[in-house]
């Protein structure tokens, strides 16, 4: 097991300094090294290793020349896994590389991060502030729980532990070890799997060890990503004879006879097996008597506890106590359970350290290996165990230590009794923020035993409540909300009981049950100004997606929630009734009105100060109504200034929405490499809103125009999924129109057309125009080879109607462009494509000016005709779109035009020239020494599109490491 600081070096063995089982030394800065267990009477170093030992030096070798690598250890209890892995973290130490290393833990599965946290080091105290910011917000530091779900919270602290690696590899070469990996909780797995990802780009050395056959299916499927990734797999086989030999000299310090031979043979290789055996028959520990040194116990367990029957009985005693709570802990922990002073064992510490049982770590104790502990552990009938993890929990917690260690214990334990009822009441929320299904199960369990009629009632069943919901248990958080306000709690309760009963029937996409129980808590006279605003604001959403007859439902709920807001003074709660009222002018296609009120809702932010809601987001709104106004400097900055709150856990439930806008912002604009990139950063968010399927759709249509066959294939069966029901269906409808060309693609005009059709029908069924009029030129484009004009011009006239009071220039654009395209008007198309290219839309105005140029062929102006298409296929070979260009060289040819001689249009493929201009701003940047993190902040983008960015040029250029890009770029610089 590996833990803080980097031991003592004893030997060189193929490479590696200090092969040694050693203890620590004092002082190191590096992080120290937990060896396996050897009796201080001799070190014991490793034998039989050397060629995985080679493997794990190329291995180190490569991530100090800055293309990391992914080692995994895999192998029986015993077998060698830790020394190993301290072996190889001793070496990359003293090549000056940063060691982040630690285990996981069996009792800390359900403790989100807890194996990471381990590793780097996340504590409050640590020296590195970003390290200690990151733990702080473990602690759900002013996260308060109700406004966030666990994903959310999870993904913000995955971020912030990926962005704070990203800064450590800047600095030079990181390996992050962990022990034990098949105990790894899901949200450290995820961050693994995440740095697996980009390991190859970094000077990053990824290695862990785990035992076969153990562990989560979250486990496997990260095993598959790393094999996916090249990870060097070492599966730890039995020692030669020779090297059992080697052992066993090394343990007894003298030639091995006949005898001992003998026994340590039927170890089968496992080199603490051999250990064990060699020294029971040493005599440097006690045996059982009447045992024959010579025979073979039934089980290493059983050699372990022969071993420990040497031991004293109080050490005996104690010992099993210790191991109840877990493989380490703080002689003041172990002092709290027996309730004895350090004094009354302080003996017990030393015979253990000396016998080789305990090890010391920096401030804490622990088992030298896990086969110790469990062999102790399971000494205890099952009863005593359960009764201990109570009484481990209770003084715990009266000694003040983290409160998901105590959940843990008392979870384990046996039924809680009132103290423990008393404690779980009072730090429920601070253990939802921490570990929420640890906090629902024991809370669930507390429920069932606590007196409904006690003072701890209330806040118990609402804490449950809330944890269910921050875990994503949904019906399970609805029926625990019903169940507390049927047992007739205090009117304290009933607001915030009501929102986990709407936000439970929202998530489960009961938009109508949502609105209902937002209406029966508005009934509520005991709510205060803000829960009214929040409740009217939760109304008007429901009011909106549920309305059949318009947006009037919906806008007099997000005035009263305005209303509600301005009258209590608060800022949080105006910013909420603003924010409504923002999204229902933004729904009713007034952007000018929604960016007025979504301005001042920002403004009530800034008022209000630091604050974190998942689902207070008017920065969004603000700036997808600056890009629809053709306001598009002001809306890259509004997207920014979103992102940036997002990172600090303002809105983190909108962030998938966040990234599919700003995607569609650059495909409108023409920057479809860095739209995908975009789209890839969404599909690593939590998607609350059921937008992949938009994602992809507008990746469809990316393939679609630039002929990507096989990217096509494999989106095909995702653009048949359903819609989702909820808000998101007043979005923008990029499936439907990815769908319609993907049909166009294959030639089939007729299923296309009937798709961009039914897409149409909808949006204006749904009073939802603004988001579907994009539809409409491909829609005219189809009509008319099809003979369908009439139903393109009646989809024209629906428009048109809805865009006369409305100014919308984008809307106006697309009644013109499809006007113009059923009227056959090359000069109106011609004043449409300026208006396009005035607005920087180049795809849209590369198709204006193709059907202008096709109508002017058929005039006769050839002249004219040949300059448009020309015009178009500058157009369309800066976004790559070869399947646009083909059409429009063949569309003209049937007139006689072609285009004059030219040289090849298209950005390459590969090679410095193929990177788009923001790839070459990353590219400069990270030549500077700039981490992802620092990179996003200069560029005002995430971190996670950054990393994209970097894979992007990486592939484009053939490198493999950002070291070989920077060398690259200055190089070329030079």
């Amino acid at each position: 097991m590996l833990r803080r600081a980097v031991a003592a070096n004893t030997r060189q063995v193929a490479g590696f300094p200090g092969l040694a089982v050693a203890e620590p030394t004092p002082g190191s800065h590096t992080w120290r090294v937990r060896r396996g267990w050897a009796a201080p009477a001799g070190q014991v170093a490793l034998v039989g290793r050397d060629a995985e030992l080679e493997r794990l030096a190329a291995a180190a070798a490569a991530a100090r020349a800055g293309r990391g690598k992914i080692v995994l250890i895999s192998g029986e209890p015993g077998i060698g896994k830790t020394a190993i892995l301290a072996a190889l973290l001793d070496r990359a130490a003293a090549d000056g590389a940063r060691i982040a290393s630690g285990a996981a833990e069996e009792l800390e599965m359900r403790v989100p991060f807890a194996a990471v946290s381990d590793c780097l080091g996340l504590t409050a105290a640590a020296a590195d502030p970003q390290a200690a910011e990151i733990a702080a917000m473990l602690r759900g530091a002013h996260r308060p729980s109700g406004a966030f779900s666990a994903a959310d919270a999870e993904f913000l602290v995955t971020e912030a532990i990926l962005g704070l690696v990203d800064g450590w590899c800047a600095a030079g070469a990181v390996v992050l070890a962990v022990d034990d990996l098949q105990w790894a909780d899901p949200a450290s797995l995820l961050v693994l799997h995440r740095l697996g990802r980009v390991a190859g780009q970094l000077p990053l050395l990824l290695a862990a060890t785990r035992s076969p056959g153990a562990g989560p299916a979250d486990l496997e499927r990260l095993l598959r990503s790393w094999e996916d990734r090249d990870a060097d797999l070492l599966s730890l086989g039995p020692l030669d004879e020779t090297s059992v030999v080697a052992l066993t000299r090394q343990v007894t310090g003298a030639e091995p006879d006949t005898g001992l031979r003998t026994a340590t043979a039927a170890a089968a290789g496992n080199p603490l097996y051999v250990i064990e055996l060699a020294r029971a028959r040493a005599g440097t520990s006690a045996q059982e008597p009447g045992a024959n040194p010579g025979s073979m116990p039934e089980s290493l367990i059983t050699v372990v506890t022969r071993r420990l029957s040497g031991l004293s009985g109080q050490a005996r005693r104690i010992l099993p106590v210790a191991a109840v709570l877990g493989p380490s802990f703080t002689v003041a922990e172990l002092a709290a359970v027996l309730g004895v002073s350090v004094l009354d064992f302080l003996g017990v510490i030393q015979e253990a350290a000396g016998a080789g049982v305990l090890a010391a770590e920096s401030d804490r104790l622990a088992f030298r290996h896990e086969v110790i502990r469990q062999a102790l552990y399971e000494s205890l009938p099952v009863s005593a165990r359960n009764a201990l993890h109570l009484q481990a929990g209770q003084a715990l917690a009266a000694a003040g230590v983290p409160v998901e260690r105590v959940a843990q214990h008392l979870l384990a334990g046996t039924t809680p009794d009132p103290r423990t009822v008393e404690w779980l009441a009072g730090v429920a929320g601070q253990l939802t923020a921490r570990a929420p299904e640890l906090a629902a199960d024991l809370l669930w369990r507390v429920c069932d035993v606590a007196d409904p009629s006690g003072p701890q009632s209330g806040p118990l069943r609402l804490a449950l409540a809330r944890a269910l919901l921050r875990t994503g248990r949904f019906a399970e958080a609805e029926a625990a909300a019903t169940r507390a306000l049927a047992s007739g709690l205090g009117p304290e309760y009933g607001g915030r009981l009501r929102w986990v009963l709407a936000q439970s029937c929202l998530n489960q996409g009961r938009v109508e049950a949502a609105l209902a129980e937002a209406h029966r808590a508005l009934d509520d006279r005991d709510l205060s100004r803000a829960e009214r605003a929040r409740f009217h604001g939760l109304a008007a959403q429901g009011a909106h997606v549920a309305s059949t007859s318009g947006p009037a439902a919906a806008m007099r709920e997000a005035e009263a929630a305005r209303d509600e807001g301005l009258a209590s003074g608060d800022a949080y709660a105006m910013a909420y009734g603003l924010q409504a009222v923002a999204g229902a002018w933004r729904w009713q296609g007034r952007f000018g009105r929604a960016l007025d009120v979504a301005s001042q809702a920002v403004a009530a932010l800034e008022q209000a100060g630091p604050v974190s809601d998942s689902q207070l987001d008017p920065h969004l709104i603000r700036a997808n109504c600056l890009f629809d106004l053709d306001r598009d400097a002001e809306a890259r900055q509004a997207y920014a200034a979103d992102l940036r709150q997002a990172e600090r856990g303002l809105g983190t439930f909108f962030l998938c929405f966040h990234h599919l806008s700003v995607a569609r912002v650059c495909f409108l604009t023409g920057r479809w490499d860095d739209a995908l990139t975009e789209i890839r950063s969404a599909r690593d968010v939590p998607d609350h809103l059921g937008l992949t399927v938009h994602l992809d759709g507008l990746a469809a249509l990316i393939a679609v125009h630039r002929q990507d066959r096989d990217q096509l294939g494999r989106l095909r069966a995702a653009l048949d999924r359903p819609l989702a029901t909820g808000s998101v269906r007043h979005t923008y409808d990029d499936r439907s129109w990815g769908r319609a060309l993907a049909a166009l693609a294959d030639g089939d005009r007729a299923a296309a057309f009937g798709l961009l059709c039914r897409a149409w029908e909808q949006c204006v069924a749904g009073h939802r125009e603004h988001c579907g009029h994009y539809l409409l030129p491909d829609l005219a484009a189809l009509a008319v080879p099809l003979g369908e004009q009439e139903t393109g011009r009646q989809a024209l006239a629906q428009l048109e109607r809805y865009g006369a009071d409305r100014q919308v220039p984008a809307l106006h654009r697309s009644a013109a462009l499809a006007a113009a395209i059923l009227d056959g008007d090359a000069d109106a198309l011609l004043t449409v494509a300026d208006g396009y290219a005035a607005a920087g839309r180049p795809l849209l105005e590369a198709q204006a000016r193709e059907h202008a140029a096709e109508g002017l062929a058929a005039a006769g102006r050839d002249q004219e005709a040949r300059l448009q298409l020309e015009g178009a296929q500058d157009r369309y070979a800066a976004l790559n779109a070869s399947w646009d260009a083909a059409r429009a060289d063949a569309r003209l040819r049937a007139h006689g035009v072609r285009r004059g001689v030219h040289g090849p249009r298209r950005r390459p493929k590969a090679g410095w020239d193929a990177l788009t201009d923001t790839e070459h701003t990353v590219a400069a940047l990270l030549a500077e020494g700039l981490s992802n993190p620092d990179i996003a902040g200069r560029m005002f983008i995430s971190r996670r599109t950054v990393q994209f960015h970097v894979s992007n040029i990486l592939a484009k250029l053939g490198l493999s490491s950002r070291v070989e890009l920077a060398t690259l770029v200055t190089r070329r610089a030079g």
